[in-house]
């Protein structure tokens, strides 16, 4: 009994520590309207999802059957079994939902149970079957096949409706009012107040109507048997009480309806997504319990365990109050978070995701698409279209430092209202869903729809979109395989292997919870680095050139690493500056573009000012592609084994790098001063600099001449010569450029 009690022990432990990493990943769900859309301060909204969640936490006592008997059979196993199939689920769950956590990725919880709980079912019963001497084809009665399939076509299907619906209300809500939509709000702003409300009432009631322990069994039928007639009672009251509203007060409807909604999905992730932290830990310690009462049941099976069960109400209340304190603590749920606010955003901002094939094709057809619809429909209709989506007189309400919503409030009503309405109609037809995919899915479509991917972002975006989705069924395959060798490992291990496995997680929450805290700090700092005001265009100039600066001294550290690796054939730090010069390239692009399109909305920009300060800064994206080239080459060089720098070669090509350090050096002390004597000594530097290296060139072309062969070397030797020429030239381009505008920068010095 002993295993028994250690298992339960470490069950109730890994509870506690899914319902946090389930939390931060699951949060997006029902927070990235309220924020993205910011219908209110982030305090307010974590009060009115925590709000929802134990409300939810109340709701949730049903859905707990899923663990116990919703994926396998329990008759088929007895109490060892049971509880290792629980806690290898608990191993593979908290693991995988903390991968996905810190990369800032939505997974999916409900998925995570479900293929988690089944892999380590099929991992057990097989080593069963084999030990009974059976045939693999008898693994099948122990898993629940039926539920299994039903709740996989559940979630494909809520994929695609998810994103149609999504889609076509935002288009037509868009349609309806506009960017612009404060005056047509005045006009259908009641009746469409009604229908979202409605709508997120109705999911409330349902919600509340199917778990709640307290409301009578003949009301929750009739509600169920009436939905129309209440659809059609509440929209009347709504719209009559947003119209009062609208002509009586100065309060904003859609902030409430968006904050109702925030409210019914924190409710709902509560009551649906709860069975997936604590549903295996709360069934283990039942069995356990049964084992107890009835001491011989645990060298049985356990058949017991499809008998239904209420769990206790203080649990469940314990765990809302780890959920919501989890909310208010976790960096992890604002990292993921961002990710689905960003990918909706209407800003360009800082793009997180790459462009890949799968994104471009997809670009390309909805662009051809777009084209096609065009062509066929009438001019005047497509002009009237393209009014209603004209964002030129959009004007957002920026915050204290300029920086606009990711989206509007229209926007966030509309993805709190489908989402509600589709999870409200699964629900009442007895579908389980995914409610991450809904609500992701949602938003991407709303974006979609809202025309908030424009060329500039489309691509980066749409590739987001996949790597996520992709990440979804990365989630399910991992899961079953995970699940299923973790199972084996314990069964066969037992008490070792679950300590080495606690050890495991242990060392994973360290080290993911240090990488997301170095990622938080760089993100602000790239984010302090791009949010520009509108300014007066000198104060801008000065903030810009003390970027300027910063890049450069990167710039420096960056090609001294790489250089250095190539001159000792050292891999790891010519890997190391690849990666540093990728990222830097990446980060002077985002610069450039945030700080061009404040310099170019600045009404009293001059022309000759403009022309300037982008030269510089083009010739700073230059410098940034130059590094990436020349890393790479020094990597690829080194990675293939050529032949190394003669210890001439080697003298030469340090001193050529101490110079354009030497030269570096005096023009950060220049932007920081504007000392005409630096200047002087910086012209002096880059004169001496290109002096050695037309001397080393005409030196490397009689090495040519004079000994055949290893003309790699030979060529690599020339591109570092073209490369410092090149790096030299564009530095004392920059310095000069920002000569010319000294005088505007030295009276805000």
């Amino acid at each position: 009994m002993e295993l028994h009690l250690i298992i339960v022990i470490i069950l109730l432990l890994l509870a506690v520590t899914d319902l946090t990493v389930g939390v931060a990943n699951d949060a997006v769900n029902f927070l990235n309207s309220a924020l993205g859309s910011r219908a209110a301060t982030f305090r307010v909204a974590m009060i009115v999802a925590s709000i929802g969640v134990m409300v939810g936490v109340t709701f949730s006592s049903g859905m707990m059957e899923i663990a116990r008997t919703g994926i396998f059979n329990p008759q088929f196993f007895n109490l060892t079994e049971l509880l290792i199939i629980f806690i290898a689920l608990m191993f593979t769950d908290v693991l995988l939902l903390d991968l996905f956590n810190t990369f800032g990725l939505p997974t999916s919880t409900t998925v995570s149970l479900v293929f988690g709980l089944l892999g380590a079912a099929v991992g057990v019963a097989i080593i069963k079957v084999l030990q009974l001497g059976q045939d693999l084809s008898y693994v099948v009665d122990y898993i629940n096949t039926d539920s299994v399939l039903v709740i996989i076509s559940a979630i494909l299907l809520s994929i695609l409706f998810a994103f149609t619906f999504g889609y076509i209300i935002q288009y037509l809500t868009r349609l309806l009012f506009t960017y612009s939509y404060k005056s047509n709000f005045r006009k259908f702003g009641a009746l469409w107040s009604g229908l979202a409300l409605t709508s997120l009432s109705l999911f409330i009631l349902i919600k509340g109507a199917k778990g709640a322990a307290f409301i009578p069994p003949d009301v929750s039928e009739w509600i169920k048997q009436n939905q129309l007639l209440l659809s059609a009672y509440m929209f009347v009251a709504w719209t009559l009480l947003i119209q009062l509203m609208m002509w009586f007060t100065k309060i904003n409807v859609l902030k409430v309806i968006v904050m109702i909604g925030t409210f019914a999905l924190a409710m709902a992730f509560a009551a649906n997504d709860l069975v997936n932290f604590i549903g295996a830990p709360i069934a283990g310690l039942h069995a356990y319990q049964y084992s107890l009462e009835f001491p011989d049941i645990a060298s049985k099976t356990m058949g017991i365990m499809s008998e239904a069960v209420k769990v206790d109400t203080l649990l469940l209340l314990l765990a809302g109050i780890i959920m919501v304190v989890t909310l208010f603590l976790s960096r992890k749920a604002r990292h993921v978070s961002k990710t689905e606010i960003g990918l909706g955003s209407h800003e360009d901002g800082i793009e997180k995701f790459e462009s890949n094939l799968i994104a471009r094709n997809i670009v390309r057809l909805f662009i051809a698409i777009g084209n096609l619809f065009k062509f066929i429909t009438p001019a005047p209709i497509n002009r009237w279209i393209q009014s209603r989506f004209d964002m030129s007189k959009y004007q957002p309400e920026l915050d204290e430092n300029g920086i606009p919503p990711a989206f509007d409030l229209m926007r966030a009503a509309v993805m709190l209202m489908v989402s509600a309405g589709l999870i409200s109609l699964a629900t009442s037809m007895k579908l389980p869903l995914s409610t991450t995919y809904v609500t992701f899915i949602v938003a991407m479509s709303a974006a979609l729809a809202d025309k908030s991917w424009g060329r500039e972002s489309a691509v980066y975006r749409v590739s987001g979109v996949v790597t996520v989705i992709g990440g979804w069924f990365i989630t399910a395959i991992s899961a079953f395989l995970i699940g299923g060798v973790i199972a084996s490992i314990i069964f066969f291990g037992e008490l070792y292997a679950i300590f080495g496995f606690v050890g495991l997680v242990a060392f994973t929450f360290l080290r993911t919870g240090k990488f997301v805290k170095d990622k938080n700090t760089k993100d602000e700092a790239l984010l302090s680095m791009f949010s520009y005001t509108n300014e007066a265009t000198s104060i801008l100039i000065k903030h810009t050139f003390n970027n300027i600066a910063n890049n450069i001294g990167k710039l420096k550290a960056i090609m001294n690493l790489s250089y250095s690796g190539l001159l000792a054939s050292n891999l790891k730090n010519l890997k190391k500056s690849m990666v540093e010069a990728s990222e830097h390239d990446k980060n002077c692009q985002m610069l450039i573009k945030n700080i061009l399109k404040q310099l170019y909305k600045n009404k009293e920009s001059e022309i000759s000012e403009v022309y300037n300060f982008s030269t510089s800064l083009i010739s700073l994206q230059d410098l940034a592609d130059r590094v990436v080239l020349l890393s790479k080459q020094n990597h690829k060089y080194i990675d293939n084994n050529h032949h190394k720098f003669t210890a001439e070669q080697i003298t030469e090509i340090g001193g050529l790098v101490k110079g354009l350090n030497l030269l570096i050096d005096s023009s950060l002390k220049y932007l920081d001063t504007f000392d005409q004597k630096i200047m002087k000594e910086l012209e002096i530097q880059h004169a001496l600099n290109e002096a050695e290296l037309k001397k080393l060139s005409k030196i490397q072309y009689y090495r040519i001449k004079e000994a055949s062969g290893q003309y790699k070397k030979s060529m690599l030797y020339l591109n570092i010569l073209s490369d410092v020429d090149f790096i030299g030239d564009k530095i004392l381009y920059i310095v000069k450029s920002a000569a010319t505008l000294n005088d505007k920068i030295a009276k805000y010095k």
